[in-house]
């Protein structure tokens, strides 16, 4: 099991390997009858945190060309097709932090209809074009307001309308996410 561990991780985790090796002496050197359990608990302990840092994968399916889930080191997922190893197609990724999007992907980036959801309640769906909302979309935030309207590079930018949650509303031009006229 040591030398598995070894052999798999040895270029990439070198310091950790010499490590080991320190406390594996140290442990022979101070307790000569526990030598055997210490080093197969110490090989567990050291492996363990090896997997972890290597974690991201693909958990199931084809995530090279197809479908498949996988799940990055941070602890976000995409479930959906797959293209040259990127998202591209139908899929869903999930966010680590509780928001995610639901929509198609082209070369790894939000592409074309999907439905952004944060963790706070607010949304966005409509259209993206190279992982920007940009195209007609429509928004709902945590405080009740919404904005319905033209999106360019991820801004406001175009004819919208803007409801406040008190009901008040503001109809006409955005320019850069900003109001823009009267």
């Amino acid at each position: 099991f040591v030398n598995l561990c070894y052999f798999s991780c040895y270029k990439k985790f070198h310091s950790i390997k010499m490590l080991y090796n320190y406390l594996n002496v140290k442990i022979k050197y101070q307790m000569k009858n526990y030598t055997i359990l210490i080093k197969s608990l110490l090989s567990i302990v050291l492996c363990w945190g090896l997997a972890s840092a290597i974690s991201a994968q693909c958990i199931k399916g084809n995530c090279f060309k197809g479908h498949g889930t996988y799940e990055w080191e941070n602890g976000d997922f995409y479930e959906g097709m797959w293209k040259a190893g990127k998202p591209d197609g139908n899929g869903t990724f999930y966010f680590e932090n509780g928001d995610n999007y639901v929509g198609r992907f082209a070369e790894g980036l939000k592409n074309g209809q999907g439905k952004y959801t944060w963790s706070n309640g607010s949304s966005y769906e409509g259209e993206y074009l190279n992982g920007n909302r940009h195209g007609k979309g429509f928004a709902t935030y945590s405080n009740g307001s919404t904005y319905e309207g033209e999106y360019l590079n991820g801004n406001k930018h175009g004819k919208g309308i803007f409801t406040y949650s008190n009901g008040s509303s503001y109809e006409g031009e955005y320019l850069n996410g900003n109001r823009h006229g009267k």
